[in-house]
């Protein structure tokens, strides 16, 4: 199978035997999955400390899948892709290590999907306008409403760029991939687009069809299900109202299909409301009851988080369970779930609580002076009683995990504790779900401005800060702390204790304990 694009100059026409055959049922229908309960991961939360939260709150709320936004409607890719024409399309500084999130999701029963924006794709068409709808007026890529390019549905090659991903992903070890936008543009001016490439004028419902045929036996030897979410509308219309999607021809190559029922954003008039989204009960249990009737495959709605308080999520979840459907995922597209999870704490009878991912500054109060060093070098001497510390850079050693070299790489030696009292005095602001990197950036930057030094030019010296007083960084540091990183005497004495401290950590040990 191909692991990239093919850029040729001829065009690839769509296969007119492939879409024909879209409509035949690719696998047995017999198969069930459990009902899952999710709610939707923005990218930004694609870190240890998020998933850490979301496990604690999992485990609480009888939650049992989170589904993790990789690529997004203007083509970032949140993951570390090595598919040659996704590398130059790679978010940086998100999810570096999404094997090892999967790993801890897994490790805690929990089910992973893998959300992909399809043929939305900014990033794709940018850099490849022949992947992308034309506008009939300017022949440039046309844009949506939203400023979105769209890739052209109907071009294999766009095809195997995202069935080329999604076996990346199922490489990965998640259990299912959930497409979205797959789909044809609903808004902007629709009537200047220029579809190339479907001589034999195949309907737009036959092409999603025949893509989601194509991914399905792309990924399925794989192991991996296959997902997709759709307009709630869809659950209504027997017929393609413009955007290609047909229940009765995408759910065979299709193990869930994941209806966007969402009450807010049905229109006016819908079931003779004028205004539905007062009606999120009602919505959600005729629309699923519909969808259930005509196909054989499981549905697992997405529910509405955003602009509801707990009553009307309830109503939803209700509306589901009446009409025999118990699996769900709630959406808000800030990732921050107050409403859901209030109702899901009432229905189990538990108290939503703030996990514990590190000791706090009163478990540490009692703890003997900690001195962590780098080889034979002090680099933070904390003393827990007094409420202070000595901190000071240093160059890496070779073989050494520790790295002090820079003043961010210092402070991420504080236990986090110690920088959530020191974020807090200087009133800088940070939530639950940041981590303790960017805290330590943060940190580092208040140093540098209390020490008026440039963190490009600073040199190995010994820096104090009280974080039981006013939390400011200074030069001076007390005679009694002073002797830990001077060169008299004492410091012969403190290179012994250093030595031990660090091959005590080399081996696993806890920096904590005394000597």
């Amino acid at each position: 199978m191909k692991t990239s694009i093919r850029f040729c100059a001829v065009f690839l026409l769509l296969p007119l035997t492939l879409l024909l055959q879209a409509a035949e049922p690719a696998k047995s229908m017999a198969e069930r999955l459990p009902p899952v309960r999710a709610v939707y991961l923005p990218p930004y939360a694609l870190n240890l400390r998020s998933i850490d939260i979301y496990v604690h709150q999992a485990r609480l709320l009888g939650l049992n899948a989170a589904v993790l936004h990789l690529k997004d409607p203007r083509g970032n890719i949140f993951w570390s892709s090595r598919i040659p024409g996704a590398r130059r399309h790679v978010n940086p500084g998100v999810a570096k290590n999404i094997k090892r999130l999967v790993s801890v999701l897994k490790a805690n029963h929990i089910r992973t999907i893998a959300k992909l924006d399809v043929f939305a794709d900014n990033a794709l068409v940018g850099e490849h306008p022949e992947l992308g709808l034309q506008d009939a007026q300017t022949g440039l890529p046309w844009k949506d409403k939203k400023g979105l390019f769209w890739a052209n549905p109907f071009d294999r090659r766009v095809w195997d760029y995202v069935t080329d991903l999604a076996k990346e992903l199922a490489a990965v070890g998640f259990d299912e991939i959930q497409f979205d936008y797959v789909r044809f543009p609903s808004d902007g001016d629709l009537g200047r687009i220029v579809y190339r490439g479907n001589p034999q004028h195949i309907s737009r419902s036959r092409c999603i069809a025949a893509f989601l045929k194509y991914a399905h036996q792309q990924l399925h030897p794989l192991g991996v299900k296959l997902s997709a979410a759709v307009f709630g509308l869809v659950a209504w219309k027997k017929y393609d109202f413009g955007i290609g999607q047909v229940l009765e021809q995408m759910t065979p190559a299709l193990d869930v299909i994941c209806p966007m029922f969402y009450p807010s954003h049905f229109p006016p008039g819908f079931l003779g409301k004028t205004d539905p989204g007062r009606y999120p009960g009602l919505i959600m249990r005729l629309s699923a009851r519909r969808m259930r009737q005509r196909i054989n495959i499981a549905v697992r709605p997405w529910i509405q988080d955003f602009w509801y308080g707990p009553e009307k999520v309830e109503a939803q979840i209700r509306g589901l369970k009446a009409a025999g459907t118990d699996g769900w995922s709630a959406w808000n597209p800030s990732g921050r779930y107050k409403a859901t999870f209030t109702v899901l704490a009432r229905r189990n009878g538990v108290r939503l609580t703030t996990p514990k991912l590190y000791p706090e500054l009163a478990d540490l109060r009692s703890l003997p002076d900690n001195l962590i060093s780098l080889a034979a070098k002090p680099v933070n001497l904390t003393c827990y009683r007094k409420g202070y510390s000595v901190v000071s850079l240093r160059t890496p050693e070779p073989a050494c995990r520790l790295n002090a070299s820079t003043p961010a790489k210092m402070i991420m030696t504080f236990d986090e504790s110690i920088l959530d009292r020191i974020l807090t005095r200087r009133r800088i602001d940070f939530g639950s779900r940041i981590s303790k990197r960017v805290k330590a950036g943060l940190v580092a930057r208040l140093m540098c401005r209390d020490l008026g030094a440039d963190s490009r030019r600073m040199r190995p010296r010994p820096i104090f800060i009280d974080w039981d007083g006013d939390c400011r960084f200074s030069y001076s540091v007390p005679a009694t702390a002073a002797a830990a990183f001077g060169k008299s005497g004492p410091e012969n004495e403190l290179r012994v204790v250093a030595r031990r401290h660090f091959l005590r950590e080399q081996a696993g040990g806890s920096p904590y304990l005394a000597d």
